[in-house]
């Protein structure tokens, strides 16, 4: 068991929560070893409980529960002759009140629990805990993957990624028998995110692509051409990245200066509202008068030489105007995250700036923000960061004679324990296991994490709410109930399934992955509705992993041809070598 000292107990954040019945008093209290934690790393901590009745009190056992909650609020403020709802939901609420100046102030909340963990580490056979004081030590193992903790505030709108940990007393009551918690005690704790594994990603390059530039959207003034690329498409805080970009100004438009911007947008929705927090994390400014290749032309070019297609595979081949510039990740950046009520999201973006009333060509890049990797096998927490609040709860020391009997050490993992709700998207634990003791270990036992064979609806709704999106489809390729709905995926299918994913990096991953399973199901039809349906930042990767697994490749390669164009095609090309 974990060695809490007194220093712990005291200092902890920790509070023994009072419930009075019948005029006697039952204390629990919860105290964990640190305040933050990786995705993936253990939690351990004791659950203290002081009973005084002398008849004990009723319960059947102390119930550990971890929660993730995404917490939306967005205020707005109307005038008299506007309407206020009042709607009204199990987790949506909305409040508001009038000013002075007659304008409704108004507030409407949501909440969404996407990680509900509920085991016992303790069992009463008899249904009673007997007057005395115990201690239960437990560990429990994180989920893989999950977002990190954040708050983001807006005015007197804001957002937050909560975790919380509770320790109850559960017994059996109400209608049917339903259990009901009686003493409970709850802390929140900050996770950190899930770090990198150490490898660099791989290169995210796109496309070259020619935009008509236009005086006041009608007036052809020629063409610009621009091709960027980034050395690696998963970033960290603080981390260096070389952003690399190929130009070309074939019209008689003045480029000012080309802009490399990293941004992010951060969104939050209620049932009604969306609130929406736009941030530029870093900037790198070129002056165009620096780059040949951006003087204007004297005239507008009124026929090119061959198809643009080829005048973009060689500007693509060609080293001689590439330009490469390093951007830094500031170190407060929040991890890229794609949730039910919360999104962060960060974009790239370069731009060839032009005069006001003229449009500006700009190619972006769609990136991922994760934590650096561990450095060590011991994923200790840094400090907090700003944005992040940590309630402090009241500081209650333990009584200086406290002396209780201590329960064996509980292991939580987490990961055997833990099954979809169908309903809720949301992730609980199997019913709690009887124990032959008073009170005794009682961890969870593995459970059945993906059921009877299920309909590609289920499936993509399951990867829709999952956050590891890679291993749950690795686990789907290993279940026999589950293969043969993957294997005759069509091609809508096939793509919708990759629509679903959240990160590109993943979406290649998942394509070939997928593509293999259906061995000879998988065809060149499949492959051209990728190329027609997915973003253009992974059409290509996704492209070179699975048009080798096409099984009718040599008969029907005309199909993915026809929706490619000429860089594309020579990317196809390099693929089949």
């Amino acid at each position: 068991p974990p060695k809490l000292t007194n220093q712990h107990r005291h200092q902890a954040n920790s509070t023994l929560t009072d419930q009075r019945t019948m005029g006697n008093t039952t204390k629990i209290g919860i105290v964990t070893d640190r305040t933050s934690y990786w995705s993936g790393s253990i939690l351990r901590g004791t659950v203290y409980l002081q009973v005084s009745q002398e008849d004990g009190v009723r319960a059947t056992s102390v119930n550990l529960r971890l929660r993730g909650l995404e917490i939306a609020v967005v205020h707005k403020t109307e005038t008299d002759d506007q309407d206020c709802p009042h709607n009204h939901h199990s987790h949506h609420s909305h409040h508001s009140h009038v000013d002075h100046y007659g304008h409704h102030e108004s507030y409407e909340r949501e909440t969404e629990s996407f990680l509900n963990l509920d085991v016992p580490i303790a069992h009463f056979a008899d249904g009673t805990i007997r007057a005395g004081r115990y201690e239960f030590p437990f560990e429990l193992t994180l989920p893989e993957s999950l977002p990190a903790s954040m708050v983001v505030r807006e005015g007197k709108s804001m957002c937050e990624v909560r975790y919380e940990l509770e320790a109850r007393l559960v017994s059996q009551g109400g209608f049917f028998g339903w259990m009901k918690s009686k003493s409970e005690d709850t802390r929140v704790i900050r996770i950190l995110g899930t770090p990198r594994d150490g490898t660099d990603a791989p290169a995210v390059i796109m496309p070259p692509e020619t935009e008509r530039v236009n005086s006041c959207c009608c007036s052809d003034q020629g063409s610009m051409t621009l091709q960027s690329e980034i050395n690696k498409g998963v970033l960290s805080p603080r981390e260096n990245a070389t952003i690399s970009f190929r130009c070309r100004n074939d019209s008689t438009v003045i480029c000012k200066r080309v802009e490399i911007k990293l941004h992010e947008k951060i969104t939050w929705k209620t049932r009604s509202r969306t609130q929406v927090v736009r941030t530029i994390l870093c900037r790198q400014v070129e002056s165009g008068d620096s780059l040949p290749e951006l003087r204007k032309l004297h005239r507008t070019p009124r026929r090119y030489i061959g198809g643009s297609s080829d005048y973009e595979s060689v500007l693509m081949s060609s080293e001689e105007n590439k330009r490469s510039y390093t951007i830094v990740v500031p170190p407060d950046v929040r991890g890229t995250y794609f949730g039910t009520l919360i999104e962060v999201r960060h974009l790239l973006t370069v731009t060839l700036k032009t005069p006001c009333c003229h449009n500006s060509p700009e190619s972006c890049i769609s990136m991922t923000i994760r934590p650096a990797a561990l450095s060590s096998p011991v994923p200790f927490a840094p400090p907090l960061a700003q944005d992040v609040e940590i309630p402090q709860a009241e500081v209650v020391s333990l009584p200086p004679d406290w002396s209780a009997v201590t329960a064996g050490l509980v292991s939580v993992p987490v990961a055997q324990a833990m099954v979809v709700n169908e309903n809720h998207s949301q992730l609980t634990t199997s019913p709690p296991l009887s124990n032959q003791s008073a009170y005794a270990q009682a961890s969870a036992p593995p459970g059945d994490t993906m059921g009877s064979a299920k309909s590609l609806n289920k499936i993509e709704t399951e990867l829709s709410s999952s956050h590891d999106q890679v291993g749950l489809i690795e686990r789907y390729a290993s279940d026999v109930s589950i293969v043969p709905s993957l294997q005759n995926l069509s091609p809508d299918e096939y793509v919708c399934l990759l629509m679903k994913v959240r990160y590109a990096g993943e979406q290649t991953k998942i394509a070939r992955i997928v593509a293999s399973l259906m061995d000879t199901h998988f065809t060149c039809a499949h492959v051209a509705a990728c190329v027609g349906s997915l973003p253009q930042n992974v059409k290509m990767d996704v492209l070179r992993e699975v048009v080798p697994l096409a099984c009718d490749l040599d008969q029907n390669k005309d199909l993915i041809e026809r929706e490619l164009s000429g860089m594309e095609k020579i990317h196809l090309e390099a693929a089949l070598r």
